[in-house]
């Protein structure tokens, strides 16, 4: 029984306030769970920031470069 309500349930008993309750997780545990489980997605996404950054120093080159030649 202790298995099933740790475990399966995902209930922790809170000896504070006497009550049984819902484990609550991190939000980062539960991003880097989110990142494991959708790898393709988070690559497409990290591609995507990557490309964009390098899409700005582009551009910004290229207008400091015309600023020279004008």
């Amino acid at each position: 029984m202790e298995y099933a309500k740790d475990i399966i349930f995902n209930v922790k008993y809170d000896e504070v306030k006497n009550t049984i309750g819902i484990k609550n997780r991190k939000w980062t545990s539960r991003f880097k769970g989110k990142i494991k489980k959708h790898k393709i997605i988070s690559v497409a996404i990290i591609s995507l920031i990557i490309a964009i950054i390098g899409d700005c120093i582009l551009i910004t080159s290229f207008i400091n470069l015309w600023g020279q030649l004008m």
